[in-house]
């Protein structure tokens, strides 16, 4: 049959629908009204997650290497690679972690990104329905795994809410416009997936080291976490002034009302989505 496609695959299985993100009604309508973003640092996620657990923090954030405490031999060679003030360690059970403290200084902005692979391709050309769920487990991490119950029981402003912006070029397009009035050159700021990496594959006498450049190192994330498909906006910059200013405020790029909608129901149990869309065989 001509409309049936042998195997079929997406062609671009990186491109994505959409962005996400998950806030508080709060900040959602800050966000929606006057395009209010507040960019964190990996230190915050990482301090986050000491004192709350995990979820919206990651104890192994910007790590560019690690081993066991006492595999003598490789505490030593990366303890020659990883040294000075530029590096910091921290001890996780029977690992030694290594982080640049440039990297974990730097300012963030993360949301999810619906990738079109996470749609199973029809295998028939034309008008096709495609269909996938987000899981329950990314709400829940960013409402800190409160109950439906324990919800209810939050001020208003509190509450869980969900940011679903359709255009994603034109807001980041946007957000780079404000950044470079404040000072940043363009190729500061880099827009980059997470990939996820076991850290738990190995077992407590593995060691790795990423040899990524700074600050490639926080693109990459623990397993635990690849529910949350997260994208990133790193500001890659030593300018102090820039860095003071996002530690304590906003930048505003103007309302998103026209690229973005918003819920403020708590997805306790995850979404189910639904589309439809015009499928061809490549190169038709």
């Amino acid at each position: 049959m001509d409309n049936v496609i042998d195997k079929p695959v997406w062609d671009k299985p990186n491109d994505f629908y959409c962005v996400f993100r998950c806030t508080t009604i709060e900040f959602a309508i800050q966000l929606m009204e006057f395009g209010r973003i507040k960019f964190n640092t990996p230190t915050s996620w990482v301090e986050y997650a000491m004192k709350f657990g995990d979820g919206r923090g990651d104890l192994y954030e910007g790590t560019v290497a690690f081993c066991h405490l006492l595999d003598i031999d490789r505490v030593i060679e990366l303890n020659k690679k990883y040294n000075g003030e530029c590096f910091s360690k921290t001890i996780l059970g029977n690992r030694l972690f290594f982080k640049s403290r440039f990297s974990m200084g730097l300012p963030c902005y993360c949301f999810y990104i619906l990738k079109i692979d996470k749609f199973e391709c029809p295998g028939k050309v034309g008008i096709q329905k495609i269909e996938t769920d987000i899981e329950a487990t990314y709400f829940r991490d960013f409402a800190d795994n409160k109950t439906p119950r324990e919800v209810d029981q939050l001020s208003e402003n509190e509450r869980p809410a969900l940011v679903c912006i359709n255009d994603y070029p034109e807001f980041i397009k946007r957000i780079k416009q404000e950044l470079i009035k404040l000072g940043l050159d363009e190729n500061e700021i880099i827009t980059t997936g997470v990939s996820y990496f076991d850290f738990e594959k190995y077992g407590d006498d593995g060691w790795i080291d990423f040899n990524q450049r700074e600050p490639n190192e926080l693109s990459i994330k623990s397993t635990r976490f690849a529910n949350q498909s997260e994208a990133r906006i790193i500001l890659n910059t030593k300018k102090k002034d820039i860095l003071v200013f996002l530690q304590k405020n906003t930048i505003e790029i103007g309302s998103i009302q026209d690229i973005a909608q918003y819920t403020d129901t708590y997805l306790y149990e995850g979404i189910h989505l639904e589309m439809n869309v015009k499928i061809f065989k490549k190169g038709q």
